[in-house]
């Protein structure tokens, strides 16, 4: 990703409308399969996933997407009960 411009991919793996995963990286992860984390088997068929994208023009726009947009964009869900790993939009839940 040295030449701009290029799109950056926001994707989140959900299970009951909760996140049980998430990744931003330069392409769309759109089955379960694509995520590394996610663990109830038994559910494999209830997940969904979601994803949006952003093209960026220049380093400071791809730090936006990082630092601001994407965490913005991932607030529309809680994060499972049970999650595992870094929040997708910081360590404390909002208030829904």
């Amino acid at each position: 990703m040295n030449e701009y411009p290029y799109k950056l991919y926001a994707s989140v793996l959900l299970l009951d409308g909760k996140i049980e995963s998430w990744k931003v990286v330069n392409y769309p992860k759109e089955a379960p399969s694509d995520f590394k984390a996610y663990w109830k088997l038994d559910r494999l068929k209830d997940y969904t996933a979601e994803t949006k994208s952003w093209t960026v023009n220049n380093l400071e726009e791809h730090n936006d997407v990082f630092q601001r947009l994407a965490p913005e964009w991932f607030t529309q869900w809680r994060h499972a009960d049970d999650y595992r790993g870094w929040h997708a939009y910081g360590e404390e839940e909002r208030e829904f």
